[in-house]
């Protein structure tokens, strides 16, 4: 089963996923396969559940879909900064795409889901660093995980997370408060001759 014809690969999956969901799972896997070759697909059952919570949750080919779609949001941006030609919406979108750029943007993804990283997140501050790093044309998709690319997305994510998941002020003194609260009413349960 060869799916080097952009339109018959993406004519299936439309009709797969129309008949129900184990049906459009099980082609785009058989479609995936053919394209990818089993280490790769076997290498999913090892990212999948690592992936950030937001995308953990996909198929592959729904999951490496959103990947695509968060890639062509990042560079569209880039694009016109660089004075350079768009892509196209569909370029790297896994029903529409070469066979090489499908092959691509599948083990890109794949790489994002390993580092756990949102997937919007992780193209924005990918391209973010290209950008800073002097280079106008544009990146491909296994570009963007090179590692000194790769390593600054994830110190800006941790640094990014661990602010977002930090107390406040405020917060640390509701809790510090409530812990003496607590303090101070099983002191008073535990007096002798306090009427409770």
């Amino acid at each position: 089963m060869q799916h080097s014809n952009n339109l018959t690969r993406a004519r299936q999956i439309i009709e797969a996923r129309t008949v129900d969901p184990e049906t459009a799972v099980r082609i785009e896997q058989a479609i995936a396969l053919s394209l990818l070759g089993p280490y790769t697909i076997a290498r999913d059952e090892v990212v999948r559940p690592v992936a950030h919570p937001d995308h953990r949750g996909l198929a592959p080919m729904a999951a490496t879909e959103a990947f695509a779609h968060a890639l062509h949001a990042a560079l569209v941006p880039f694009a016109q900064r660089a004075g350079i030609k768009s892509p196209k919406p569909g370029k790297y979108d896994p029903l529409f795409t070469t066979p090489t750029l499908f092959r691509e943007v599948w083990r890109t993804r794949q790489a994002v889901d390993e580092l756990g990283i949102p997937y919007a997140y992780y193209c924005t501050q990918a391209v973010g660093r290209w950008t800073a790093l002097g280079v106008s044309r544009m990146p491909r998709p296994s570009g963007l995980t090179a590692s000194d690319i790769a390593a600054h997305v994830l110190t800006n994510w941790n640094a990014d997370y661990q602010k977002a998941n930090r107390p406040t002020e405020a917060v640390k003194q509701q809790a510090d408060m409530s812990a003496g609260d607590m303090a101070v009413l099983a002191m008073l349960a535990d007096t002798p001759g306090q009427v409770n």
